[in-house]
């Protein structure tokens, strides 16, 4: 009788435990189905975080470009719901991460493509209405800014001395600048046709860059004399898509069909250093530069590779370090925007997997957890 009445509290406890156990599978299925649906915030479980290379944020809208407001919070545009998001980062201890994610709708067919975040406020391009807009994350007021008829806006910058914004209007085939305290606004007709402008940066002085991807050329533009001035060749079917300039003036592009990422080098044959990207048909697309008074850090997408990398270089552009680059976590991943946060974090707009990434220092321990996050 005792051993019949023990079999019976095992079976039980048998089925109690596969109960728990189809419970938990259901809730974690539940939670990861959760972050495909239409809504504005999220919040993370708790999660143990090892110390690692990448943490993962599941978004919505295929994110496209990246900016940094603060160490752990960050903006990014969202085209494929006409958003433009931020991602709120909590770290609890080292093990622990809790974030947020916040949707700001910019209306039916904008498609958000670059932005800028400062003091305050968030710029950025509508491509699909050609349009610029302007949020003030205090207030969360969102102002909408037309631009000329079939602009189609792509690249964005900031100029903090005079406050202005400078776009690349790939439909207008024009460089475009607006006054953000006037709101005044001039398109400067770019010299070649149908040139696919694509990024912008700034140079020393009055300098203004911008690469033209289906032109195969970087221009540089006099913002005083408001003309076009040096035009510099990338070569047949160069692409050149992201620029960044270093702390010695000189522009860094991204050439997405040669797969280099490459420094102007003014007074050589070529006219650019290049520094062949690892993987192959990797196409680089976004680059961020960090530099000091003795070397600089480049970092850069590999879209159809579906990773990332860095690489370090002395000031004159001799290679300090070879690449460090490993491809993402996620299914169809394809970043493209990348920026460096004050705490060395690096951040990737993945839209291919639909993710923002962390890229944590010191940047080349392979381990990573992903954060699974309940809808609210």
């Amino acid at each position: 009788m005792k051993l019949w009445i023990i079999l019976a509290d095992l079976r039980l406890l048998a089925r109690v435990t596969r109960f728990i156990l189809r419970l938990r599978v259901a809730l974690l299925i539940l939670a990861v189905v959760a972050t495909s649906l239409p809504v504005t915030s999220a919040r993370a479980e708790t999660s143990s975080l090892a110390d690692g290379l990448f943490r993962t944020y599941a978004v919505l809208g295929n994110p496209k470009h990246v900016a940094v407001e603060a160490p752990g919070r960050i903006w990014f545009t969202a085209p494929s719901i006409d958003a433009v998001g931020v991602l709120t980062v909590v770290e609890i201890n080292d093990r622990i991460v809790e974030y947020r994610t916040r949707y700001f709708f910019t209306g039916a067919g904008s498609k958000p493509y670059d932005l800028v975040v400062h003091n305050g406020v968030v710029w950025f391009t509508l491509s699909g209405t050609s349009e610029l807009g302007r949020l003030l994350i205090a207030t969360e007021e969102l102002t909408h800014y037309p631009l000329a008829l079939n602009s189609v806006p792509h690249g964005l910058a900031l100029r903090e001395n005079d406050a202005t914004l400078w776009y690349a209007a790939q439909g207008g085939n024009a460089l475009g600048r607006f006054d953000t305290a006037t709101s005044l606004l001039t398109e400067f007709p770019y010299p070649k046709p149908n040139a696919g402008l694509e990024d912008i940066a700034f140079g020393a002085g009055n300098e203004v860059w911008v690469t033209a991807t289906q032109g195969n050329e970087v221009r540089q533009f006099d913002a005083v004399a408001e003309t076009f001035q040096l035009a510099v060749p990338t070569g047949v079917g160069g692409a050149p898509i992201s620029i960044a300039v270093d702390v010695f003036n000189f522009p860094w592009v991204t050439f997405a069909e040669t797969g280099d990422i490459s420094r102007y080098a003014p007074g050589t044959l070529a006219l650019w250093r290049r520094f062949a990207a690892p993987l192959s048909a990797g196409q680089p697309a976004g680059i961020h530069i960090q530099g000091d008074s003795f070397s600089q850090r480049i970092w850069y997408t590999l879209s159809a590779a579906g990773a990332v990398g860095y690489f370090h270089t002395r000031n004159s552009g001799q290679l300090l370090t070879p690449h460090i680059n490993f491809r993402l976590p996620g299914l169809n991943s394809a970043p493209w925007g990348i920026t460096v946060d004050a705490d060395g974090a690096a951040w990737i707009a993945d839209s291919g997997a639909n993710q923002l990434v962390e890229w944590l220092p010191p940047y080349f321990e392979p381990l990573y957890l992903p954060v699974i996050a309940r809808q609210e």
